[in-house]
């Protein structure tokens, strides 16, 4: 099972492959068309089948609107879970 692990000096986050699924998407979905085109590359190992994205040659500004974008989405998905639908 593929997932993700979030860690700061304070906390950590992990998830499962459908709980990353749906976040990966819905962050991509509240991204402007010129921010996907500056993330293309990190969502691009999604495109090959695998089930991560690749985050570590994004600089400050990029990182820093993902992590802005993901936010969105887990406060979107907190008030619209998915219903019955698998991403």
């Amino acid at each position: 099972m593929a997932g993700t692990n979030f860690l700061t000096n304070s906390s950590t986050w992990t998830s499962g492959s459908i709980a990353f699924s749906s976040i990966v998407e819905r962050t991509w979905q509240h991204l402007t068309t010129r921010e996907q085109r500056l993330l293309t590359d990190s969502y691009a190992p999604l495109e090959h089948g695998f089930e991560f994205i690749d985050l570590n040659d994004l600089d400050e500004d990029c990182f820093r609107v993902f992590c802005e974008k993901c936010s969105l989405a887990l406060a979107h998905f907190r008030v619209n879970p998915p219903q019955n639908e698998l991403p």
